[in-house]
């Protein structure tokens, strides 16, 4: 599911995390609020998350850490506003903007 540049705004539904066949996720350069949802840590085919220029904050759930780093897509990534804004160390996120 690719939603970018689409001035989205709200927070990441918690439903999301039900969508079991789901294996990349684009959010990025949105209007994103709230945390990231640990329902998320439920997509266990997940390789892709990108949730970058948003307005996201907390920490990145360590279950979509694992996930995405354990998966075999050569093209995995996990990205995130992890300067300012979302808790996400290197072993975690690929990228960090």
């Amino acid at each position: 599911i690719s939603i970018t540049n689409a001035t989205l705004k709200g927070t990441i539904p918690t439903e999301v995390g039900k969508l079991s066949g789901l294996r990349r996720l684009w959010l990025y350069n949105n209007q994103l609020t709230g945390s990231i949802p640990t329902q998320l840590s439920q997509l266990s085919i997940l390789e892709v998350l990108e949730l970058h220029q948003n307005n996201i904050t907390g920490a990145m759930p360590q279950g979509i850490c694992g996930t995405v780093q354990g998966s075999a897509y050569a093209f995995k990534s996990l990205t995130s506003d992890c300067v300012s804004e979302v808790t996400c160390d290197q072993e975690c996120c690929s990228e960090c903007y």
